[in-house]
């Protein structure tokens, strides 16, 4: 057979976002979800071409080619991708109209409908890969429709919608075949820095948040076989993507373990404020860790109750005090301008700040597609005569524009007080202001 008839290109779209400061290497590693599906294909006989256009955008020409030239198009889409999805989906299709485009990600997963109707996507995967990628495929290639798949899809200019699949076990997670990404990266190859997830799920219920499900850990074999392979590609740090690393003490101190007496290699990871004693603490730096990324969304406990946080103030100060004792450095994550924030709130939020040692990364409030925020945006819109698929796009079109740098501009969202947006405007200002002082005070 020819190439074309093996070939499949994945596509990871261009992005504003910016990262924590400090940590500007984390913009630019592989993403674990797309190298999976990669993975997966490949071993079932494809051959696979990945483009990273968030290292390189002048790489899209060469990746448009690829796609043109491929059986299917895969892109892992994140919800600040939509508007680069959606114009290049229209420019492949100018090239290949009958090329197959398969989108994953979160974007796919919360937002097929609207995806669906408003670009030229194909097929959304909704949730994890493992199990679906290489069926729909060869469905898709041998002409069927994907009918009891997780994936939605149109037909007869209906929206077909995906089935529910049972979650994925840790233990049907191959490796993922980083090496894959070695010619988009180039000279950025091996790239320092690589995300790896010990854990799915989240057992956080956070209105804000469209995360949380079953939690699921990988086994200590597993990770310890993973992460072996990881450092022998020349990776020089690890970032888990946890949704929360600290969801299971013994399971954080059976990874603290492995990284400690098998792989030496320092690590980051994000975590709530409890557990977080001090000992606990201890542990995670002596095995490598060099930073936490905390959620503490607000200084307001009205908030925290009403967002459904599951930590109090009190929690947060207990766990940023640990790490201080321990010598970690905390990267805190605010967001600013939920409903209900009010100036009173957000002085609070500044003077904990000020009070304590952290680097802010403070956000606005924004309604990603599959959080509860979402939903309640949604609701609102509709009740004046919106239609779904229109407000959604909205709120794509803002997202695709965020770079959490500071310039951002807060979302308009319902039940926000009258006159609050300028007191954003300038706590946004202060945050950034004390994220440059802070990151060059931190440990």
């Amino acid at each position: 057979m020819s190439d074309r008839k093996h070939k499949i290109t994945f596509v990871v779209p261009t992005a504003c976002y910016t990262p924590s400061r400090g940590w500007d290497k984390a913009a630019v590693a592989p993403l674990e979800g797309a190298t999976l599906a990669a993975t997966l294909l490949q071993k079932a006989g494809y051959k696979v071409q990945c483009f990273d256009l968030r290292l390189d955008a002048d790489q899209k020409t060469l990746a448009v080619r690829s796609a043109s030239e491929s059986v299917a198009v895969c892109i892992a889409g994140a919800p600040d991708s939509y508007r680069f999805i959606r114009e290049f989906c229209t420019e492949l299709k100018s090239y290949n109209e009958q090329i197959p485009i398969i989108l994953g990600g979160p974007l796919s997963t919360f937002g097929w409908d609207t995806i669906l109707c408003k670009t030229k996507v194909n097929y959304c995967l909704v949730g994890e890969c493992e199990r679906v990628i290489v069926k729909l495929v060869e469905c898709v290639l041998q002409g069927k429709m994907p009918i009891n798949f997780p994936v939605a899809f149109v037909h007869a200019g209906k929206v077909i919608a995906p089935t529910r699949s049972p979650k994925v076990c840790m233990s049907e997670v191959p490796y993922p075949d980083y090496t894959l990404w070695k010619e988009s990266y180039g000279s950025h190859y091996p790239p320092s820095l690589l995300y790896y997830s010990t854990q799915r799920g989240c057992r956080g219920k956070c209105s804000f948040c469209a995360l949380p499900g079953r939690w699921r850990p990988s086994e200590e074999s597993k990770i310890a076989s993973d992460l072996t392979k990881i450092r022998e590609l020349g990776v020089k740090k690890l970032f888990f993507s946890d949704p929360t690393f600290n969801t299971e003490t013994k399971h954080c101190l059976a990874v603290a373990s492995v990284i400690k007496e098998q792989i030496r290699l320092p690590w980051a990871c994000h975590i709530r404020a409890k557990p977080s004693s001090r000992s606990f603490f201890e542990v995670l730096k002596k095995s490598g860790c060099e930073a936490l990324f905390l959620g503490i969304e607000s200084a307001e406990e009205a908030i925290l109750r009403q967002y459904n946080k599951g930590t109090s103030l009190k929690d947060i100060e207990s766990c940023l005090a640990s790490a201080s004792d321990v010598g970690l450095p905390v990267w805190g994550f605010l967001i600013l301008g939920l409903p209900g924030e009010t100036k009173q709130s957000l002085r609070k939020t500044i003077e904990f700040t000020a009070n304590h040692a952290f680097a802010p990364r403070a956000t606005f409030a924004t309604p990603f597609p599959g959080s509860v925020l979402h939903h309640i945006f949604l609701e609102d819109a509709i009740k004046e005569g919106a239609r779904k698929e229109d407000v959604v796009e909205r709120i794509l079109e803002q997202v695709s524009d965020l770079r959490y740098d500071g310039t951002d501009e807060p979302m308009q969202l319902p039940g926000r007080e009258i006159g609050l947006v300028p007191i954003l405007r300038e706590t946004m200002a202060w945050m950034t202001q004390m994220a440059v002082e802070r990151v060059g005070q931190l440990p």
